[in-house]
């Protein structure tokens, strides 16, 4: 059995739900990281260590990487879990001329994800729901693809997955995009106080993402191990955010500063972790085999 990490509030504290969690979490780190990392809040994409594209243009990379893996089309309607700013969502829509439904906790990221939909031109194909999930309000059969990008780990895997199955059409694909755990063993002290961080459920590994989706209907297609790729992303975060740690004291307290300096270093050097991207397939239909989307899938 693969190993799971909780965050206490996962457990059933109602003091504590964990959609509230979640969305205070990223509230309050979303000025910290868009400051000094960029408007998107996920992985960078480097071609190794002298590669030295500036945080905004490795997101971008990795966002061209994942949305590739959609194999979308004009006709298709798009949902993203957990949009945040909506970059993915608005690059769908611009790139694809697909309809995308963008849905998240945080209010503050959907007004700043519905502003840059409008800045690129591309605000009358997408729409921005608060949802703290994973029920979205759709139809069975709404969606030819799903994203989630950097969200399952704020998710019981078992009710995303068949919420995700339930809205995607016959021959649906659903791209995940996710740290996860590299096998099984004793994790990383590093991974439960991550999660602590950001308000997260659990860390899983591609396996148990494989198992759940597989009993609500969805087929892993593919699933390509990024870690080597994304492996700078904190380590480069890490080192900006501790040249500006007077600012942090400033703006977060000192130690609050030093906690949340001490979580990224831990979490830039934990072992045991992996980055994927995996690519489902919903049971029947057509579009398993698009164009756009990688097969021979492994794990």
């Amino acid at each position: 059995m693969s190993r799971t990490i909780r965050h206490p509030a996962a457990l059933g504290d109602p003091a504590v739900p964990l959609p509230a969690t979640a969305g205070d979490a990223y509230g309050h780190l979303a000025p910290l990281i868009s400051r000094y990392w960029g408007p998107d809040m996920h992985y960078g994409l480097w071609d190794g260590p002298d590669d030295d594209a500036p945080f905004p243009v490795a997101t971008e990379r990795l966002t061209a990487m994942v949305i590739e893996r959609l194999g979308v089309t004009r006709a298709d309607r798009v949902l993203d879990v957990g949009c945040g700013n909506g970059r993915p969502a608005a690059e769908i829509a611009r790139r694809y001329e697909a309809r995308v439904v963008g849905v998240d906790i945080d209010p503050a990221a959907l007004a700043r994800a519905r502003e840059h939909a409008h800045a690129r031109g591309v605000g009358h194909r997408v729409m921005f729901l608060a949802c703290g999930g994973p029920a979205v309000p759709f139809a069975d059969g709404a969606f030819q693809a799903a994203l989630a990008f950097e969200s399952t780990p704020h998710f019981d895997l078992g009710p995303l997955f068949a919420e995700l199955s339930r809205v995607l059409a016959p021959g649906g694909r659903l791209v995940v995009e996710t740290p996860c755990l590299a096998g099984r063993g004793r994790p990383d002290p590093a991974v439960d106080a991550y999660l602590r961080m950001l308000g997260g459920r659990s860390l899983e590994t591609v396996e148990t993402h494989r198992r759940h989706a597989r009993r609500h209907g969805l087929s892993l297609v593919d699933a390509e191990d990024i870690t080597g790729r994304v492996a700078p992303s904190f380590h480069r975060l890490a080192a900006v955010l501790r040249a500006h740690r007077d600012e942090l004291a400033g703006r977060y307290g000192p130690g609050r500063a030093d906690a949340l300096l001490g979580i990224f270093d831990a979490w830039a050097a934990a072992r045991g972790v992996q980055a994927s991207i995996m690519t489902f397939a919903k049971t029947g239909g057509g579009h398993a085999c698009r164009p756009g989307a990688r097969g021979g899938g492994r794990g």
